[in-house]
């Protein structure tokens, strides 16, 4: 049986090789996820552990603020601590260290990194040799309070030489620099691909608002002692507030909370190959039961000769391991080929990821083997299952002809599967479920479970619908309706791996259009100004000098600001705002419903309706808030508000703000304008105020709405460029269905040209098959993106996303593609029809 199974790929290597192509590409977007990871992961590391190598220990402050979406946030420290540390006999050489936000300006104008890209850093420059991981390697460190050192990458990026003078952008005004000199991470042009400005002690002190203190301070030990003796030498001598960690204790905790930001980024990459390994398994279980049914003789004769159900089983699952195994093998060594792939298509897409050397670890490899072997060999079980089935009086008669649309027991189960998702979909909707999104994505994989279940029962009576306009181009038409509508299982299996992809990209363009429409509501119904000051992406902020200058100019009625940072309240990680609450009703509709923002002081808070249900507050009650400058102070509640989305769940004063912040920015400065004033005139001079933050843009709101959107634009088409892999797969399986129906239907297609059909006729009846199975996956792939777009909208109301928004062009669009893509499909099938020899067709068996 071995033989047998080795003679039966031998024999249809083109059949196989089709089927592969799907494992394949599947398996390479996987592969190459899992190396993409690993690389971007070990490059991290290494620049982590760089950074420490020769640093001994750690001394930092213990109050930490947990970010409600990772990375904490540390308060600075007392410069005394330098001298507590210094006088530590196990420490021979200490020395403080600033970290904090600075962009390069170059001398055209033109703002590097920032947006949505990798972190713009500003740096004391270090004076210690152990203590600094940079090398310059052109002119000299920066001496003077007007000099700065730059990275390499950042230097070649912008065209910025030594001697060269740049602006940097803070959270104070605009400062400009001499280039003294460029700086490597040891062999990297710059750490990870942030930007890098380092300055002397005070300058970066002054940048980040924090005095005379430190963020942390770096200690390399005498010769002899551990970092383990020196820290517990160091934290007898610590005030309260602060502490020390080793040097490799440090390495491992940034190491760490690297790899947890990074699990989200290789979750996100492996739920795209995953749909591509899903969309295959449709086309491999496809093709093996149009295999089965091929062979439904030669296995018959193979029981009638004493072949046992188990060999003719296990002849089968050998084919489907063997294609699994190979499939896996090049899909996993194509890997290295799509991480590159992977790489580029983020950058193009603004998410520029740092690395170097490629990393293949091989349990990535391993596992991209094993789930692509695993999912071949679980996709070809039933059609296996089936082929030990053929009782050997079936070598006497013809193979069966598709009943599946008829199966009482397919559609009991249908119907169960549907009014499974259904329970979940209310459960979603309804507030019944902890987690709503949670069972909407269940309910929504029930009802698609139910679609695939019922397929064929839909498939039969779907495709004569879609089938009948073509019945007006004649014979070609109604012989491609009736080829569908009698083979109802392979028509619905075909169709159901494109309705994966179709499904995923509808629901995605319905999210994002309803995410947008929510978006635009929400500026139209809560801003009530004329101009936004904003950064492009999230931005870090700007100086509050920017928002005294903009209220100085001609024309302006009211320019106040609005605040961010990440702060814990009684405990969890949540956002602040700041605002000036006196001013807020001038310019934005928070949809007050208790108390009176014009009268909050620096001590009280206002919060979300949302929180004050969830938490029981009403108004008078206390709340503990801990900001960045990692003091708690108590706030009294002092009014609710409805419109959550514009400032989020908390709002204090801008004096308030100022309580817990290291260092307050305006984020957003809304403008508006004074009755009869020339909006032109108000923008320019507005345009001249901001003239020298080139990373602050003057937006009218229309140009806000638009920049507010614009990230779900950038997500939107990477998600569509990720998906693309499925649909072409799912059209790779509607080419591979047709080729074995044309090779299924040898005889019958040699009769038809036999009686007078022409060739072109032939393969027009191809096409035009093609064109319903692709039309419907399509349109079943749309009904699930709209049963799933409604449900995800209605389940996140509360967020802020409340409007409902089908585009109707992108809809005929993907519809309009699905059909293209189902007549490129059959272009090949098509041609192979067309090319048989009638007298062999008909004497085929």
């Amino acid at each position: 049986m071995f033989r047998t199974t080795l003679r039966s790929i031998a024999g249809h290597k083109a059949r196989l090789a089709m089927t592969a192509l799907a494992v394949v590409l599947g398996v390479a977007l996987m592969s190459g996820t899992l190396v993409l990871t690993d690389t971007v992961g070990k490059t991290f590391d290494d620049l982590v552990a760089g950074i420490y190598e020769d640093t001994d220990a750690v001394v930092r402050s213990s109050e930490v603020v947990e970010g409600q979406f990772g990375g904490d946030i540390r308060a600075p420290i007392s410069a005394d601590v330098l001298t507590d540390v210094e006088s530590v006999p196990e420490v021979a050489v200490a020395e403080g260290a600033v970290q904090t936000l600075a962009q390069i300006v170059t001398p055209d104008g033109e703002s590097l990194g920032g947006g949505n890209g990798p972190p713009t850093l500003g740096l004391s420059w270090g004076e210690v040799d152990e203590l600094n991981p940079f090398d310059v390697v052109e002119g000299s460190a920066p001496t003077a309070d007007d000099e700065v050192v730059i990275d390499r990458g950042s230097a070649d990026q912008g065209d910025i030489a030594v001697g060269d003078v740049i602006t940097v952008e803070s959270i104070l005004e605009p400062r400009q620099f001499t280039v003294s000199g460029i700086v490597m991470f040891g062999t990297a042009d710059s750490p990870g691909g942030a930007s890098i400005v380092g300055m002397t002690l005070p300058v970066a002190q002054d940048l980040a608002g924090i005095g005379d203190q430190f963020s942390e301070i770096g200690v390399v030990a005498t010769e002899g002692t551990s970092q383990e003796e020196v820290v517990a030498a160091i934290d007898q001598a610590l005030p309260d507030g602060t502490e020390a960690i080793t040097g490799a204790e440090k390495t491992a905790e940034d190491q760490q909370s690297f790899q947890e930001n990074l699990a989200f980024f290789n979750t996100f990459l492996l739920v795209f190959a995953l749909v591509a390994l899903l969309v295959g398994s449709f086309i491999i279980a496809n093709t093996f039961s149009i295999i089965v049914a091929q062979r439904g003789k030669e296995l018959a004769l193979l029981r009638a000769i004493g072949a046992s159900r188990r060999q003719v089983l296990g002849s089968v699952m050998g084919e489907a391991v063997i294609v699994g195994l190979g499939a896996s093998a090049v899909g996993a060594a194509l890997g290295i080929g799509v991480a590159a792939f992977l790489k580029a298509l983020l950058a193009g897409f603004g998410i520029d990821i740092p690395s170097t050397s490629t990393v293949v670890e091989p349990g990535s490899v391993g596992t991209a083997l094993v789930v692509g072997t695993a999912i071949t060999v679980v996709a070809a079980a039933l059609p296996a299952w089936r082929a030990g089935k053929v009782p050997p009086i079936a070598a006497l008669r013809d193979v069966a002809t598709d009943t599946s649309a008829t199966s009482l027991l397919r559609i009991v189960l249908g119907l169960v599967a549907a009014a499974l998702g259904a329970v979940q979909l209310v459960a979603g909707l309804s507030g019944a479920s902890d987690n709503a999104a949670a069972s909407i994505g269940g309910g929504l994989f029930f009802v698609f479970v139910a679609m695939v279940v019922l397929g064929p029962v839909i498939a039969r009576p779907t495709a004569k619908v879609l089938g009948w306009p073509l019945q007006a181009l004649g014979v070609t038409g109604h012989l491609a309706r009736e080829n569908a509508a009698r083979s109802p299982k392979r028509t619905a299996s075909t169709a159901a791996a494109l309705m994966i992809g179709v499904g995923l990209v509808g629901f995605i363009t319905i999210f994002a259009a309803s995410s947008k429409a929510s978006v635009n509501k929400i500026i139209d119904d809560a801003v009530s100004g004329d101009f936004v000051l904003a950064q492009e992406g999230f931005g870090f902020g700007f100086s509050p000098e920017l928002t005294a200058a903009a209220n100085e100019v001609d024309g302006v009625a009211v320019a106040t600001p609005i605040r961010f940072e990440q702060a814990e309240v009684d405990g969890s990680g949540t956002f602040l705002s700041g605002v000036d609450t006196v001013l807020l009703p001038d310019i934005a509709d928070p949809g007050l419903t208790q108390g009176d923002f014009t009268s909050m002081g620096v001590g009280d808070v206002a919060i979300s309706d949302q929180v004050a249900e969830q938490d029981d507050l009403t108004l008078g009650d206390e709340i503990t808030i801990k900001g960045s400058n990692g003091q708690e102070q108590s706030f009294t509640v002092a009014a609710t508000y409805e419109n959550r989305a514009l400032a989020g769940d908390y709002v204090v004063t801008l004096d308030g703000f100022e309580q817990v912040s290291a260092a307050p920015r305006d984020f957003q400065t809304f403008i508006t304008v004074e009755d009869g004033a020339d909006l032109d005139a108000v923008r320019a001079g507005l345009d001249d105020a901001t003239a020298e933050y080139a990373s602050v843009e003057v937006q009218d709101l229309t140009e806000y709405k638009k920049s507010q959107v614009a990230p779900f634009n950038q997500i939107l088409n990477l998600i569509y460029a990720l998906l693309g892999l499925a649909v072409i797969i799912a059209l790779i399986g509607i080419a591979n269905t047709l080729a074995l129906s044309v090779h299924e239907r040898t005889r019958e297609l040699g009769l038809l040209r036999a009686v007078g059909m022409k060739r072109d006729q032939l393969a027009a009846s191809v096409v035009q098959e093609s064109v319903i199975i692709a039309v419907l996956g399509t349109l079943l792939g749309l009904a699930i993106g709209l049963l799933g777009g409604w449900t995800m909208v209605q389940a996140l109301s509360n967020e802020g996303i409340e409007v409902f928004s089908v585009p109707p062009f992108d809809m005929t669009v993907i519809v309009v593609i699905g059909a293209l893509a189902g007549i490129l499909a059959a272009l090949f099938p098509a041609w192979k029809a067309s090319k048989l020899n009638i007298l062999d067709a008909i004497a085929s068996e």
